[in-house]
């Protein structure tokens, strides 16, 4: 099987990004409203739940994929279905959250799906290095929300401290990351759980994990 058919929503979301980005560029002349814009992602996100339904029961063990980079099985599968889920309601609470506070809609997708699509790689991922690659991808995403009302002082301050907070644990998080693989030279989950399964790690892994423990905290 191809890879579409095991990263058959992340490309499905990449292309409603671009769609959205389409749509916000051309909306000049299409002149699509802010409900026409949120059915549409609500059809998008049906057709996505029903792709990742009807593949669940074609995977029967743990497959690993692009060098052991990403792990998939069925429960993974069902977390992604139960987010996806999530997501059809938030898209209806939306829908009648911006009827009382206007939505700048085109922004306020775009990062929602950007981060949306982070979290489904985050979850698939078999390596550290993606896993904390991927969270930057959504935390970005988080500052860009938090400071997305303009008219908001305290929004704004609130982006700009958790863009400086988060920096910093973000570089302790690499730090980390780094000492585990000058100790035992990998970052894959399974490989990590296996040597840790036998006590075969020394106190640069030890450190390593205390660092990735307290930006998890944070």
């Amino acid at each position: 099987m191809n890879l579409f058919f095991y990263f058959n929503t992340e490309i499905m979301i990449l292309f409603l990004i671009i769609f959205i980005l389409v749509i916000y560029l051309l909306n000049v002349f299409l002149k699509l409203s802010d409900k026409e814009i949120l059915t549409l992602n609500l059809f998008f996100i049906l057709l996505m739940l029903y792709c990742s339904i009807s593949n669940i029961n074609n995977i029967n063990s743990s497959i690993y994929l692009l060098n052991n980079y990403f792990i998939l099985n069925d429960f993974l599968y069902l977390i992604k279905n139960f987010m996806l889920i999530c997501m059809f309601f938030y898209m209806i609470l939306l829908y009648n959250f911006n009827y009382i506070i206007k939505l700048s809609i085109f922004e306020f997708l775009i990062l929602i799906w950007t981060c949306f699509f982070g979290l489904l790689i985050i979850i698939k991922s078999n390596n550290l290095f993606v896993i904390f690659l991927f969270l930057e991808l959504v935390n970005l995403c988080i500052y860009c929300l938090i400071g997305l009302n303009k008219n908001s002082n305290l929004g704004i301050e609130s982006a700009y401290k958790y863009f400086v907070q988060s920096s910093v644990a973000t570089i302790i998080g690499f730090f980390g990351i780094s000492l585990i693989y000058m100790s035992v030279g990998t970052l894959n989950l399974n490989e990590l759980s296996i040597l840790m399964m036998f006590n075969d790690t020394n106190w640069l892994f030890i450190l390593g994990i205390y660092f990735i423990t307290s930006t998890i905290f944070f």
